[in-house]
């Protein structure tokens, strides 16, 4: 038999062998004590311990053997980085050798990581290898905005990897030097480059970790400089990180980065940097400065003693390009000739500008562009550019405008426009700002004593050891009544006589006889306004003797003496009616007006006010020093005053004529206009009144807001009359009523005052200027409308008033023209003293 064929007879003629010692205290089946349960139990404690600690031993030593490769591989990348630009050209191999053993490092790196055995890593590099001409295959980590640190700090921490740190010497920006050294590209490093552009190196980019954060922050800035440089940042930081971007234009940004061929590394360390904080470098103080073109030295800054500050680290860019000579003659023309040609076919010939440099072009031409705005790029008014410079400066801002969405632009439209005037006028302080304060208080030293001119000259006669306040004469009266009025406060008289008609209708008699008489309805109210309005003019504008006085006067004594035989009107009613015209002039001009009357002025309101009343037949019986006499006007203004408002506590009552007569009153002249418009008037009107006359005529008091409103514009105008404008001239006087009358006429015509036009001549701008346009918008009527209704050819002052009445009284008021002119015009009502002042 064959040795094959006894084998398997021998080997099962072969006892089974014992697994282990047999029992001879138990026979049959093997029972296990308890003790030997107990050591089987601790030698395998014992084992698993053993074999945890060699597992730890073992995870220890992969970790350590894993940080040492990654400091081999980064100390060989940045000796990479070092020589490739030296060795590109000449020694083109060595770096494919360099490029070949960090591919095994990264690849023994990742066999580490995820435990394989070492057929895999053999198997892995040889499918390494055959792929290297292909990096479109190579798989890069999935870069987040969340995996960097903010901060230009973190940035310049993890980029030493990444910048040129050969060591070069620092060069005079226009100078070169070394010879022209060719270079010859291997094709295989070509394609390798040429396919490393094509390749994106994020899929998905979170742009400054949302979506809602705007497209730039380079509007938060300070300086031109430093707006423009982050705004720069920003777009190739767009164009980088795009994969849609085009290689070329990618290239043409980034050709003078030395790490850029690492773009999946580098693309942290950029996005540390676009996203920095405000004020923070936008510089990385490693990475060399490539003078081209004379950038960043044409508008250098000056140090104390005028030397230009150039930037640091300011290098010939011959070795990041590869072709440039490398040594030679300093200062040989031919050295910079070469240079220059190199840099021309590199597409680097002609002039550069950096940041700073287009700054101090810009400042040179005369724009000031950290003056007029703080936007990003603020829009620049420069009068003293040529059209051709404001072409260039114009077309720049154009071109920097172009990396801003048009929703940022809105968005931070009305801000940037706020800005620029606000930066303006701190620009134009910090240039002027003496001149400035020297004028501004040559300006309101000169209104204060302009000011206060026109009331020194008023009280100059009657100044102590002068003339008394007794002894000033009816003509000095009127003299000084029309300086008030026309110049020093046209607008509070004006209040004061509307205020003065609207009172007339709290007391509850008065009111009465205009709902009677039918004059306190939609259709009359607005014509007896106007004629009340012009009849107090006349008496207030004209001297006593003239013939409008008179005649004015003469009307209103004929209108009241029907009513007043009747006992219709009282002689307190109309006394009334005389001490509230004074008695709102006063009020006024003390709650409304940049100063206060003085007395002799308010002497001069008493010395009208008593002439008038006895022109007008009013007995003074009810003052308390009617028997004993008045000293001046002044203590006859007072007396007046005090009586009105006791008159008014004790008789005003609101009552149901009240009422209609203020409805009748605001409402037809404001029936045009919505209802929350009238409902604003009244409680105006009512904030100009006291508790007991805002009672009887019905009106409803100011709230807190409208009263805060009114009393923000009351105490604003003041210190503005007060401090900043100039008095009114001569020139500019308001004048109360026409002084000629309408030469086809012979008639007055009169201002417009209401949406009504009144005795108002139509002509071209009382039709069509401004503030008839306004009328026509509120509704109300332009001269000339409805043919005479509104009577445009003006009034008459001997026929003015209700239509029935209209044709009579003339002779009357003749008789009473003769018996007013007859009373001493330019005596002294209280001493009959003769003055010739005021003339």
């Amino acid at each position: 038999m064959s040795d094959s064929a006894t084998k398997p007879a021998i080997r099962q003629k072969r006892p089974p062998r014992s697994a282990g010692r047999h029992r001879l205290d138990a026979p049959g089946e093997a029972i296990l004590s308890e003790d030997r349960r107990s050591q089987i139990r601790r030698a395998q404690r014992t084992y698993r311990l053993k074999k945890e600690a060699s597992l730890q031993q073992t995870q220890k030593r992969v970790a350590f053997l894993e940080h040492k490769m990654k400091e081999i591989s980064n100390s060989l990348a940045e000796y990479r980085v070092t020589l490739q630009s030296n060795l590109q050209g000449t020694h083109c191999e060595l770096l494919t050798g360099f490029d070949s053993i960090l591919s095994l490092l990264a690849s023994a790196s990742e066999d580490f990581v995820q435990g394989t055995s070492v057929d895999d890593i053999s198997s892995r590099e040889t499918s390494k290898k055959s792929t290297l001409l292909l990096p479109k295959n190579i798989q890069h980590d999935d870069l987040s905005a969340n995996d960097t640190n903010s901060g230009h700090q973190a940035f310049a921490e993890r980029s030493s990897a990444c910048i040129d740190t050969s060591p070069e010497t620092e060069v005079n920006p226009y100078q070169e030097t070394g010879e022209r050294v060719l270079c010859r590209t291997s094709p295989v490093m070509q394609e390798q480059r040429e396919l490393d552009y094509d390749q994106p190196i994020v899929q998905t980019v979170d742009r400054f970790g949302g979506a809602n954060v705007p497209d730039s922050y380079s509007f938060l800035e300070s300086s031109f400089t430093r707006r423009l440089k982050r705004s720069s940042l920003e777009h190739a930081f767009r164009i980088f990180s795009d994969m849609r971007s085009d290689p070329l234009e990618v290239f043409r940004i980034f050709r003078l980065v030395p790490c850029f061929r690492d773009r999946a590394k580098m693309y942290p360390y950029f996005r540390d940097l676009v996203t920095s904080e405000r004020g923070s470098s936008l510089e990385i103080s490693t990475l060399p400065f490539y003078c081209i073109g004379g950038a960043g030295t044409h508008y250098a800054t000056k140090d104390e003693k005028g030397n230009p500050i150039y930037p640091s680290k300011m290098r010939h860019p011959r070795r990041i390009l590869g072709t440039l000579p490398m040594s030679g003659i300093p200062g040989d023309p031919n050295s910079v000739y070469q240079s220059q040609s190199h840099l021309e076919l590199c597409g680097f010939g002609g002039q550069w500008f950096d940041c700073r440099d287009v700054e101090g072009y810009l400042r040179e031409k005369g724009v000031d562009l950290d003056g007029p705005g703080s936007g990003s790029f603020p829009t620049v008014h420069n009068l003293a550019l040529s059209p051709s410079q404001s072409d260039f400066e114009s077309g720049l801002l154009d071109t920097q405008r172009i990396s801003f969405s048009e929703t940022q632009t809105e968005r931070f439209k009305c801000v940037d426009g706020m800005m620029e005037v606000t930066g303006l006028l701190c620009t134009l302080w910090s240039k002027h700002w003496l001149t400035i304060a020297i004028v501004f208080t040559s300006y309101i030293a000169l209104v204060g004593l302009l000011r206060y001119r026109r009331m020194a000259k008023i009280e100059a006669p009657f100044a102590p050891g002068k003339k008394d306040l007794s002894e000033m004469t009816v003509k000095e009266a009127h003299a000084i009544l029309n300086q008030l009025q026309e110049l020093e406060f046209p607008h509070a008289f004006a209040k004061a006589r509307k205020m003065a008609l609207l009172k007339a209708g709290g007391i509850p008699t008065m009111s009465k006889l205009f709902a009677v008489t039918g004059q306190n309805n939609k259709r009359n109210s607005g014509k007896r306004a106007v004629d009340t309005e012009i009849l107090l003019r006349e008496v207030q504008s004209k001297p006593r003797d003239s013939d409008r006085y008179t005649s004015a006067v003469a009307r209103m004594n004929y209108l009241h003496a029907r009513y007043r035989r009747a006992n219709k009107i009282t002689d307190n009613d109309l006394l009334h009616t005389l001490g509230d015209g004074l008695a709102e002039i006063l009020n006024v001009v003390e709650r409304e007006e940049w100063r206060k009357l003085t007395d002799v002025e308010k002497c001069a309101l008493g010395i009208f006010h008593k002439n008038l009343g006895e022109d007008m037949g009013i007995p003074f019986d009810p003052l308390p020093s009617k028997i004993d006499g008045w000293k001046n006007g002044l203590h006859f203004a007072i007396e007046l005053r005090d009586w009105t408002i006791q008159y008014e506590e004790e008789v005003a009552k609101p009552t149901a004529t009240n009422d209609q007569y203020v409805r009748v009153y605001v409402d037809s002249a404001l029936s045009s206009l919505p209802g929350f418009v009238r409902t604003s008037v009244r409680k105006m009107l009512g904030n100009d009144l006291d508790d007991v006359m805002r009672m009887s005529l019905c009106l409803e008091s100011p709230g807190p807001v409208l009263w805060f409103l009114l009393a923000l514009i009351r105490e604003t105008r003041k210190v503005y009359l007060r401090y900043l404008a100039l008095p009114r001239s001569s020139s500019s006087a308001v004048k109360l009523v026409h002084d000629m009358p309408n030469p086809e006429t012979r008639l007055y015509n009169f201002q417009r005052k209401t949406l009504q036009p009144w005795y108002v001549r139509p002509t071209f701008w009382s039709r069509w200027g401004l503030g008839a346009l306004l009328v026509r918008a509120l509704g109300g009527k332009v001269p000339g409308s409805r043919g005479d209704r509104y009577q445009p050819g003006g009034y008459d002052l001997m026929t003015i008033g209700p239509d029935p009445q209209k044709e009579h009284g003339v002779e009357e008021m003749r008789s009473d023209i003769e018996v007013i002119k007859a009373r001493g015009v330019a005596t002294c009502p209280f001493s009959q003293a003769k003055s010739g002042h005021f003339e």
